[in-house]
């Protein structure tokens, strides 16, 4: 079983993001990877990883993702 990115907890759900180059304190930068990105990854030098999350790190990971979306909304308008 794989651990918990976060927390190192048995991790029992994962996602899929592209690891690009970054600078500390977030190297590599993780992103949502988009279709040209899942299809091109090794032309682009781009990475597509697995990231393992416990549940309780999981929940914070889609609450934070949310909170994200709705705040983007907001600041357009749109919420």
């Amino acid at each position: 079983m794989q651990q918990c990115t976060c927390c190192a907890a048995p991790g029992q759900f994962s996602i899929l993001v592209a690891a690009g180059p970054g600078e500390p304190p977030l190297d590599p930068r993780y992103y949502l990877p988009n279709q040209m990105v899942r299809s091109m990854a090794n032309d682009l030098g781009e990475q597509i990883k697995e990231l393992w999350f416990c549940k309780s790190c999981i929940r914070k990971v889609e609450d934070n993702f949310r909170a994200t979306i709705l705040s983007l909304r907001a600041g357009n308008n749109l919420g």
